[in-house]
């Protein structure tokens, strides 16, 4: 990401699953993790299709989170944070275990730079981390992990095809075909630590100001578990932005993604600001969208208030909407 209504409190159905039987879910994604079974794309509680959410304070307050699924009347399936290098030297083992406890999967947006330094950090080059120099930290998150034990979903260096990262190619030093290197780089290392109850989400964005394809920016599907997509309605937030239906932020980045993997799709971070048009409208229309596409196998929404009110509560109207629409999506 660049940089309640009503009288009565609904209720959120219970986790459906106990967190031994979310991590067989989840492990079905691991590669030689289950051999005479074939494998399920994605754990979805007993859902065809998975919802998850990324909130400021989660998991660190899980109350929040508990809010929230009360407000949406629906339990998370998947709870995303952001966690950069610098700022989290060791894997959060407990957070994580919290979240699988009440019946989410924890998802790690996995940031390789110091999180408050800007785009040009040298020491955080992708030469750097295929080169080695940070494979000491890469391999104790990587063995933590491991020792853990529990599914984690890990979206490491989102949106590479933007400029607002350090980790994309074209700034901070960065050249043609280095991140690809360096995933596959950070992926080896996990599995000669024996790390293997990850699941790898690449995150890409819809829209890529430099030019660079996905196809340029993708490590290939013997590295790559889920393939994903970040994309947002702006609005009338930004000069440079104007009021986007769900096709129109998605549309072309999908078709490019159809033949590029074969891997299950989701969306990675998905939004929309109030400003330019009608927030509750859109909402309606993404979840029929997500109807019309059924290959579209899970969306996570970033429930923030940043650039503008992404979250879904920003209105009575657009809370409504969502809380409708998830109500039928996924049965």
């Amino acid at each position: 990401m660049r940089a309640l209504s009503g009288r009565r409190r609904p209720s959120v159905p219970a986790a459906p699953l106990a967190p031994a039987a979310v991590i067989a879910a989840v492990l079905l994604l691991l590669p030689g993790s289950a051999p005479d079974v074939a494998p399920a794309p994605l754990p979805t509680f007993g859902w065809s299709r998975y919802f998850g959410v990324t909130l400021p304070r989660v998991p660190a307050d899980l109350g929040d989170l508990e809010r929230f699924e009360q407000s949406v009347g629906r339990r998370a399936d998947l709870v995303m944070w952001y966690a950069a290098f610098d700022s989290f030297p060791d894997f959060p083992s407990r957070d994580a275990a919290a979240l699988l406890a009440r019946g989410s999967i924890p998802e790690i947006s996995w940031e390789p730079w110091v999180g408050t330094g800007g785009v040009e950090q040298p020491a955080y080059r992708l030469s750097t981390i295929i080169n080695g120099g940070h494979d000491e930290y890469i391999r104790r998150w990587a063995r933590q992990i491991r020792d853990w034990g529990g599914p984690l979903w890990l979206r490491f260096g989102y949106e590479m095809n933007g400029n607002w990262n350090s980790w994309s190619e074209g700034v901070n030093g960065n050249r043609p075909g280095e991140y690809v290197q360096a995933w596959r780089h950070v992926h080896r290392l996990f599995e000669r630590e024996g790390a293997r109850n990850v699941v790898w989400v690449w995150s890409p964005n819809v829209d890529s100001p430099t030019g660079v394809s996905l196809r340029d920016v993708y490590p290939g599907d013997d590295v790559v578990d889920v393939a994903a997509l970040d994309g947002y309605n702006w609005g009338r937030t930004q000069q440079w932005s104007r009021w986007r239906t769900f096709e129109q932020v998605f549309a072309t980045a999908l078709d490019e993604l159809d033949s590029l993997t074969s891997r299950p799709l989701v969306l990675g971070e998905v939004g929309s600001t109030e400003m330019g048009g009608d927030k509750a409208a859109w909402v309606k229309n993404f979840f029929a969208a997500l109807d019309r596409r059924g290959g579209i196998r899970g969306f996570l929404w970033f429930n923030y208030d940043k650039e503008t009110d992404w979250r879904v509560q920003s209105s009575p109207d657009s809370l409504a909407a969502f809380r409708a629409g998830l109500s039928q999506y996924g049965r």
